[in-house]
Parts: C-alpha cells; structure tokens; sequence
C-alpha cells in the first residue's frame, strides 16, 4: 500500500479544519522522488490559489507542497520496510565445497535452513503488523501537527493583516487630529501644549501602524514557508477577515477526555508499540535457551581411482547454553514490554490532562472574543457616537473625539487578537481531541497592540 495512502487512512474521521482524506493526499507521488503527479499537484494549487486563501485550503496546499512531508513519507516507507524484513524467514544458504587428495576428488554441498526462524516466524509476523501499524499513526501525528501549523499560520498572517489596516486607520485619525490642532492653534483655541499632545499621539500611531505592518509581513512570510510556498509568497491572496466564532462547543469536558482516549494517535501508536513489545516477549519465550537452531540437508560425491560414491546425511546445528541460557535476552524483553506499557499509561494521562486542558482554554478564548465581540467593541463604538454628538453641541473638545476614536481603535485592535488567540485554542483542542499532544505545535508570537498601551491619556480642554 502506498505510504500517503496509509496516511490517509490513519487520519480518516479527524473533524474540523485539520481533517485530511486520501482525496488530499492522492496526487502525491507512490515513491520519493517520482514527478508523474507534479501536474495534477500544480493544478489542484492553482486552483485554491484562485480564491482567497482559505484555513482549508493553507491546510491542504501544507500537505501537497511542504517538503516535510516527502520527508516523512520516506520515513514511513523505511519504516514499512523495516517492518516486512522483520516478518520474513531467512534465506536458506547453501554450502559447496571442492576437495582433492591424490587423485581423490569430493564435491561436498549442504543446503541449511533456521529452524529457530520458522518456530519464531508467528510471533516476529504479528510483532512486525504492530510496528507498521505504530509507524502508521506516528506518521499521522506528524501529518496533522504539519496542518495545525498551517493553520495557526493562516490565522496568524490574516489577524496580521487586520491589525495592520486597522493601526493604519488609527493613524489616518491621529493625522486629522494633528491638523485640525494646528488650524486651533491658529485660531488661538488651542495652546501649544495640546497640539504638542496630539502631535506625541501621532508619533505613537504611526510607529504602532510601522510594528504592525512589519507583523503582518512576518505572518504572512511565516505562512508561506508553513504551507510549501516559500518561493512564491505573492501567489495566495489572504481573505479579508477571521471565520465567524462558533456558538458552543457541542461536547462537555468529559466528553472531550473520552474523546481522547477513543482517538488520539498518539495513544494509539503507543498501544501498537506495546503490543509489539508483547509479540517480542513470546518470540523470546518460545526459543527458550537457543539462539541457534539450524537444519542442513548435505550430499557428498567422492571420486577416487576405485569408482564413484555418493553421500546423503542430514545435520543439525544449535547452540549450547554454557554461558547464556536465555536469562538476558528474556528479562531484556520482559523491560521493554514493561516500559512500553508505563509509556502508554503515560500517554493516556497525558491524553486526559491535555484534553481537558484545551478544553478549558477553548472555553475562555471563546468567552474573551464573544466579550470583545458583542460588549466591549459596541460599547466604545455607542461612547464615541455620543462624544460626536456632544461635540456636536458644543459640550466637549475635538480632543475628546479623537481620544475615543483611538480607544475605539484599539478595542477593535484586541477584539482581533481575542478572535485570533481563539482560532489558537481551537487549533490546539482539536489536536489534542483527534490528533497528538499540542505541546508540539507552535503558536505564533503576539505582536497584537494592548488597551492598556495603545489608548491616549484624554486631556484637558
């Protein structure tokens, strides 16, 4: 079977944007190094890349292009390979010898075979299925931290984008507000002490919308080099805003943590690997004391000057246990069974903790962007309408609209972060529901503005 094949079918049934099928990973090549199915690859790219990029799209496009996959399809192919040689007999050998004394010839051959092999062949069969079977779902894990990478990257790059038309916004403001101070000054409205306020306040945004336009052109070279198009970052189109938040969550935390021990990989593979352990540990037990077995079959010819005689016998090689009869290699397979199994009860708590954990984070990332969603950016919007329509009549200072544009501005600056930190969360629950430890995955650095830092201190008339 063909190693994305196994893949596919190892990742089948994860949900969310991570979801990765064999119609995903069809078009990549059956070996390393094959290019029958570059131009299927290249026009399936193309034509994601037509649109704005989409998260499933970043994910997919990471699957095709990235070069860590071929990498790990390689690995996974060795792995198979490995595991095949493991499961086979050994080749008998054959043994010919030529002798001459005087005028005396013989011709000595002997075909041996390893009886130990064939008594063991049952156990090292079923021990091989289980390491194919664990270098399966190791390589799943792999496959699907390389999607939540993308994906971070994808939501990354567009909060980038976001944070960085919406500083610039903010700067636009604070330069109108700088201009309207100096027709004040002018006019003698204003004192030099206010413009130089509005003036610092302009300094301030623009080095805001300088960072944030150098984050986003970080994000989006980061995202490039995630989903394999790091020779060609101008070819995707980044969409104009995050997805919708969701409503809820549709499962509780205990349902999360049964979730996990159903259909985490990582569990998954460790139980294959103990599995195997325990295959090893009665190949071992069945060869007892041997550690050589061997079963020839010989015939002779022996030619002299008193005619032609033939020689048939049979021959059997083993191993006396003088020194080692068995001991080690029985407690050495008897540890590694014992350690597999610690390591998979490890991994099971491991699974719970996590599970509950992104969990629990997912809920409060969920709650945060609803917040700054649905309350906070609302309320500074309705404040700065009021201080329009108070300065309107005469009952507050330019100075006032402008601070509530900017604390405006800056509610909307964090409401993109909180949705941002959310798309994290939800990255990390479903790797940590479905997939393997999230502890692998990499987020993205915050370079969002904060409240606290970014809203200009409101001044005197």
């Amino acid at each position: 079977m063909p190693p994305q094949q196994t893949v596919a079918e190892a990742i089948a049934g994860r949900t969310g944007s991570l979801a990765v099928g064999a119609a995903d990973l069809s078009p990549l090549p059956d070996s390393v190094g094959a290019t029958a199915a570059a131009a299927p690859v290249d026009a399936r790219i193309d034509a994601w890349l037509a649109e704005p990029l989409s998260d499933a799209s970043a994910v997919r496009i990471a699957l095709l292009r990235h070069p860590q996959m071929q990498t790990l399809l390689a690995e996974l192919q060795l792995s198979q390979a490995e595991a095949r040689l493991d499961a086979q007999l050994p080749n008998p050998q054959l043994a010919l010898a030529r002798l001459r004394e005087g005028d005396a010839r013989e011709l000595d051959r002997a075909l041996r075979f390893d009886l130990l092999g064939l008594v063991t062949l049952p156990w090292r069969q079923r021990a091989a299925e289980r390491a194919e079977a664990a270098a399966r779902w190791q390589a799943a894990q792999r496959v699907l931290l390389l999607a939540a990478q993308a994906r971070n990257a994808w939501v990354d790059a567009v909060a980038a984008a976001l944070m960085a038309r919406q500083t610039a916004a903010a700067q636009e403001a604070a330069e109108l507000g700088v201009e309207l101070g100096r027709r004040m000054v002018r006019a003698g409205n204003w004192s030099a002490w206010q413009l130089g306020q509005a003036e610092l306040a302009l300094a301030e945004a623009r080095q805001r919308s300088l960072a944030a336009e150098h984050a986003a052109g970080l994000a989006r070279e980061r995202l490039a080099r995630a989903i394999g198009l790091a020779d060609a970052p101008e070819r995707f189109r980044l969409p104009e805003r995050l997805p919708d938040l969701p409503a809820q969550l549709p499962l509780d935390v205990a349902a999360a943590e049964r979730r996990a021990l159903a259909e985490r990989l990582d569990l998954r593979a460790a139980r294959e690997q103990a599995q195997q352990r325990a295959e090893a540990l009665g190949a071992t037990r069945s060869t007892g004391a041997l550690d050589t077995l061997t079963l020839g079959v010989d015939r002779n010819r022996i030619s002299d000057p008193a005619g032609r005689r033939t020689q048939r016998g049979v021959e059997l090689e083993l191993s006396l246990p003088l020194f080692d009869a068995g001991g080690a290699r029985n407690a050495r397979a008897q540890a590694e069974l014992a350690r597999a199994s610690a390591e998979l009860r490890e991994v099971a708590e491991r699974a719970r903790t996590e599970a509950r954990t992104a969990w629990a984070q997912w809920q409060r990332a969920h709650q945060a962007a609803r917040h700054w969603r649905d309350e906070l950016v609302p309320l500074r919007q309705r404040l700065s309408e009021e201080t329009l329509l108070r300065y309107n009549g005469m009952l507050t200072s330019p100075w006032d609209v402008l601070t509530q544009a900017a604390a405006q501005s800056v509610a909307v600056a964090s409401a993109i972060a909180a949705e941002r930190d959310f798309w994290f969360a939800d990255t990390e629950l479903q790797l940590a529901l479905t997939g393997t430890s999230p502890r692998g995955l990499e987020r993205p650095s915050d370079a969002a503005p904060t409240a606290a830092s970014a809203t200009p201190t409101p001044q005197g008339h």
